[in-house]
């Protein structure tokens, strides 16, 4: 019998059982021998292709099925791609973001992320979903009656379908309504009908983007529950000391649609880089509330021939409610100019209650661009009106100061005032640049005060330079212990002729503080009516090299009294009373008839 040899012992013939024992299944030249019982024929052979995995262990065929679904390198193709899962057992691919930009969580999006702007603080909006999409395209086709929009400068895409969309221009404005699919980067269909026809000119536009107010109201709350200002107890607290910031960044050239009011909470900072775009379908209601005792930095609206801002002092309303709110810069374009139920439906900006400080302030269009209702204790120190239709009005307001005003072809075709001081206003600081570039704007007057309601206005101090607004340059009724400051004059601006043709009117009296607490100082232009009405206070002017003074109380003269010469003796007959010269050394007056007389002979 064969064996192996037994370590230890077998000395002498070890290697001869060793190799009797490997010649039984073994040649001399190492093949295996077969077997008589053929067991060794049923032994595995391996095909030609390989070994399929059906003939695998479970546990291996297991092990290599998880290596056959890993993520393969094939899968991204760009530098900072990322692979993300958009479902169960799914991966999709994100392409790169921008530099600077961070990947942020969006529920929105079907993998659940998305690139975006590094957030300005904890109360950024893109943090709670604002996506800041809006874009303007231009030189649009559109008819009132279609659906089908058309824009050469656009760049439409699939994933447009659904966002906010309207089409306008520099005076109107279309439907309200959705992308309802887009035929090409080019043109696209909306839901509705666009209510507008527009012929592809620099001035025919289109917006689109997603609807990002909750988004930006969210942040809002979530500030306004860090926020320090007691409203209960009235607290004075220092504007925008220690409070919480919400800035709506500028992501690209995206803006934000907003579909209703963007409220600002008591004690919140805000600023907003990027423009808003006022989808609200309340047209004559305020796309932005400032509550009191905040602080906003910089906004852009866009109000799409809708309403703009509320300075809201308390609940909103009320003389002696308190709003302490600060603004930079603030931009209102396409301010609508329809005439609503009251002048704060249609404003660019209203001012309620008492305290409210502006930077800088400008306005395109509006039936008013600012609107004190009664909005007391006023500072804007700039303010630029394009296109309003009043520029500023002001009911029972106390306390307004405008430190530079331009009025900028306001008013209408048939005329409309400029500045309107039209109940019971007092402390009044304004100081007015106004002139038109537009044949069809009439500013006139560009100042009109108490010409409305007769209740005293008094304690004003407003400076006038009026060029080429037409008819009046400043309306005056029941004024009392005040001073005017009138330039008038009618230079051609642009090739356009709106004549002024009367520099002061006068309407009514004052019914308090005496008739004689009035002065109105006024250097006209040749051609322009010096005043019209009955003068009351004094009224002092010169025009064509030629001061004369109004009055309708006595006048206290100087101990002495120095007439210069004139060159040419006056034939225009004066507007009541009689003018007093000096002509070739001798004092002569002229009366209303024409009639000349010479008082003391050369």
């Amino acid at each position: 019998m064969t064996r192996l040899p037994t370590p230890g012992h077998d000395a002498g013939s070890w290697g001869d059982l060793l190799n009797n024992f490997l010649l039984t299944e073994h040649h001399a030249d190492g093949r295996l021998k077969l077997r008589d019982d053929g067991t060794l024929d049923n032994l595995y052979a391996r095909p030609s292709a390989g070994v399929p995995a059906v003939d695998l262990e479970p546990a291996v065929r297991a092990s290599l099925g998880k290596a056959d679904t890993a993520l393969q390198p094939a899968l991204v193709t760009h530098p900072g791609e990322l692979l993300v899962a958009s479902g169960p057992g799914a991966v999709s691919s994100v392409a790169p973001g921008s530099d600077g930009q961070v990947l942020m969580a969006d529920s929105a999006q079907a993998v659940g992320v998305r690139w975006a702007a590094q957030p300005t603080s904890n109360y950024d909006p893109t943090l709670y979903g604002a996506r800041l999409d809006a874009k303007r395209v231009d030189n649009v086709t559109a008819s009132s009656s279609s659906r089908v929009v058309t824009s050469l400068s656009a760049h439409f895409t699939a994933a447009d379908v659904g966002k906010r969309v309207v089409v306008y221009n520099d005076t109107l404005t279309g439907t309200f309504t959705t992308i309802a699919s887009v035929q090409s980067a080019t043109q696209l269909t909306l839901a509705d009908t666009a209510g507008l026809t527009l012929a592809a000119s620099a001035f025919d536009h289109l917006v689109y983007g997603t609807d990002d107010t909750a988004a930006i109201q969210a942040a809002l709350a979530a500030a306004a529950a860090a926020q320090n200002v007691n409203m209960a107890n009235g607290a004075n607290a220092p504007l925008g000391l220690g409070n919480p910031l919400v800035e709506v960044p500028a992501v690209g050239q995206g803006g934000a649609i907003i579909t209703s009011a963007i409220t600002i909470p008591s004690g919140v900072n805000f600023t907003c880089q990027a423009m808003l775009f006022n989808f609200l379908s309340d047209r004559s209601a305020p796309c932005v509330i400032a509550k009191p005792y905040t602080v906003v930095g910089r906004l852009l609206v866009d109000c799409l021939q809708g309403t703009g801002i509320l300075s809201a002092g308390g609940t909103g309303s009320g003389t002696g409610t308190q709003a302490h709110n600060r603004f930079g810069d603030v931009r209102l374009w396409q301010v609508g100019t329809a005439v609503g139920s009251d002048k704060s439906q249609y404003a660019g900006m209203t001012f309620t209650g008492y305290h409210h400080e502006v930077g800088d302030l400008w306005v395109k269009g509006g039936n008013v661009g600012a609107y004190h209702n009664p909005g007391h204790d006023v500072v804007v120190h700039h303010a630029y009106f394009v296109g309003c239709t009043t520029a500023v009005s002001m009911n029972s307001t106390d306390n307004a100061y405008y430190g530079l005003m331009k009025l900028d072809s306001c008013g209408t075709s048939s005329g409309s005032p400029g500045v309107d001081l039209y109940n019971r206003c007092s402390w009044i600081r304004l100081s007015i640049n106004a002139f038109t570039q537009i044949a069809t704007r009439k500013c006139t007057p560009v100042v009109q005060v108490g010409t409305t309601v007769a209740g005293t206005n008094k304690d004003l101090f407003i400076e006038v330079q009026a060029n080429n607004t037409g008819g009046v340059a400043v309306a005056i009724a029941y004024v009392a212990e005040s001073y005017f400051k009138v330039l008038a004059g009618n230079t051609q601006d642009n090739g356009v002729t709106n004549a002024i043709t009367t520099a002061v009117q006068f309407g009514g009296v004052a019914t308090s503080g005496g008739s004689g607490a009035l002065q109105v100082d006024a250097v006209i232009g040749t051609g322009i009516t010096p005043y019209a009405g009955s003068v009351y206070g004094e009224l002092s002017y010169t025009q064509d090299g030629v001061k004369t003074i109004v009055t309708n109380s006595a006048l206290s003269l100087p101990t002495q009294l120095k007439l210069q010469n004139l060159a040419t003796e006056p034939t225009a007959n004066p507007n009541g009373g009689a003018v007093l010269y000096a002509y070739g050394g001798a004092i002569k007056a002229r009366g209303a008839n024409g009639t000349v007389t010479t008082i003391a002979g050369a």
